[in-house]
């Protein structure tokens, strides 16, 4: 499954959303962003990837 998360600033936050799913997420660094992108999804599609679905995630270059 393919997830596409658009990376963006908003004020002292980075924040990520996943642009076909309902899945959101924040953080202070851009570092905490990326692995809290990755937690969110396989929390998000917890059902799926116990099934034997990969996750492969790609996210937006940050614009600041």
């Amino acid at each position: 499954m393919l997830l596409k998360f658009e990376v963006y600033r908003d004020g002292r936050w980075w924040g990520a959303r996943e642009m076909g799913h309902a899945v959101f997420t924040q953080a202070r660094t851009l570092d905490k962003l990326y692995g809290n992108i990755k937690e969110a999804a396989h929390l998000h599609f917890e059902e799926e990837v116990e099934n034997g679905e990969k996750l492969e995630i790609l996210r937006s270059t940050p614009t600041t």
